[in-house]
C-alpha cells in the first residue's frame, strides 16, 4: 500500500478547528450559563433565536467537524463537506442579517471577524480540492 504524507497545512488546518470548534464551544455555553455577561442586544438576538436556529448550527458544527477529520485522515469528502459547511453558513449568515438584530448583536469587528472565517474557509475549501486533484484526497 502506497502511503501519501500528511501535508503540514493539512495538520495547521486540523489543529486550527479543532482549537476553533473547542472554543466556540466553551464561549457558547458560558454565554448561555450567564458565565460571560451580554449587553442588550446580544440578549436580544439570543431571544429571538428559535429551534431551527440552534438545529442549524448544530449542523454546521458537524460539518465542519466531519471535514475536519475526514481531511485529516485525508478522504475526499473533506471537499464537499467544507463547501457544504460554506455554503449553508453564508446562507444562514443572511438569513440571521436580515431576519434578526444579528448585527447588533456582534458589532463591527464580530462582523469582520465572521467575513475573515469565510474567506479562511473558501481558501481551505480550494486547497481541499487541490488535494484532491493530486490524488492526495482518496
Amino acid at each position: 500500500m502506497n502511503k501519501v504524507k500528511r501535508p503540514i497545512s493539512v495538520w495547521v488546518i486540523s489543529i486550527f478547528y479543532t482549537l476553533s470548534f473547542g472554543f466556540s464551544l466553551i464561549s457558547v455555553l458560558l454565554t448561555l450559563t450567564g458565565i460571560i455577561p451580554i449587553n442588550q442586544a446580544q440578549q436580544n438576538y439570543y431571544a429571538s433565536l428559535g429551534v431551527v436556529d440552534y438545529i442549524t448550527t448544530i449542523i454546521i458544527t458537524i460539518l465542519g467537524l466531519s471535514a475536519t477529520i475526514t481531511l485529516f485522515m485525508l478522504r475526499r469528502i473533506a471537499v464537499t463537506l467544507f463547501g457544504m459547511m460554506l455554503c449553508i453558513d453564508i446562507v444562514l449568515t443572511v438569513i440571521q442579517i436580515f431576519g434578526t438584530n444579528y448585527l447588533a448583536a456582534i458589532g463591527g469587528p464580530g462582523f469582520v471577524g465572521t467575513i475573515i472565517s469565510y474567506i479562511i474557509l473558501f481558501f481551505i475549501f480550494i486547497y481541499s480540492k487541490n488535494l484532491a486533484k493530486k490524488h492526495i484526497l482518496t
